[in-house]
C-alpha cells in the first residue's frame, strides 16, 4: 500500500464452511457463525437442519482504511469447525463415511472501486 487516501471502498467476500473471524493487521474487521473471543478450539454456530451446501458468506465487508498502513498489510482467517451434521456421516463398508468438510475457505474476493 503506498498511498492510504486510495484504499477508500475496499470491500471483501468470503465464502466458508464452519465460523471465520478476519483480521487485518490484526485488528478484527468480521466474524460469521462464530461467537465472540471464541478459543482456538470453541466450534463454530451448528449447520441447521437441512442446509444443503454447507457453505456460508460474509459478503462485501468493508476493509476500514484505519486497519491499513503504508507498505504490506496482513489479511488473516481464523477458521473453526462446526460439529459434523448426522446427515453427512454414514457407514460405508466398515468405515464412516463424511460427505462435506466443517471447515475451510472455499472462495476469497477483495474488491476496490474502480480507478
Amino acid at each position: 500500500m503506498t498511498d492510504l487516501g486510495n484504499a477508500e471502498g475496499l470491500k471483501l467476500s468470503v465464502r466458508y464452511r464452519g465460523g471465520l473471524a478476519v483480521y487485518v493487521n490484526g485488528v478484527e474487521i468480521a466474524r460469521g457463525h462464530l461467537k465472540a473471543g471464541a478459543a482456538p478450539d470453541d466450534l463454530a454456530d451448528d449447520y441447521p437442519p437441512g442446509e444443503p451446501e454447507q457453505v456460508r458468506e460474509l459478503a462485501d465487508v468493508s476493509i476500514p482504511s484505519a486497519a491499513l498502513r503504508e507498505g504490506a498489510n496482513v489479511l488473516a482467517f481464523d477458521v473453526h469447525r462446526s460439529a459434523q451434521p448426522p446427515a453427512q456421516v454414514r457407514p460405508a463398508g466398515g468405515f464412516t463415511e463424511i460427505t462435506a468438510g466443517t471447515c475451510g475457505i472455499t472462495a476469497v474476493r477483495l474488491t476496490a472501486p474502480q480507478g
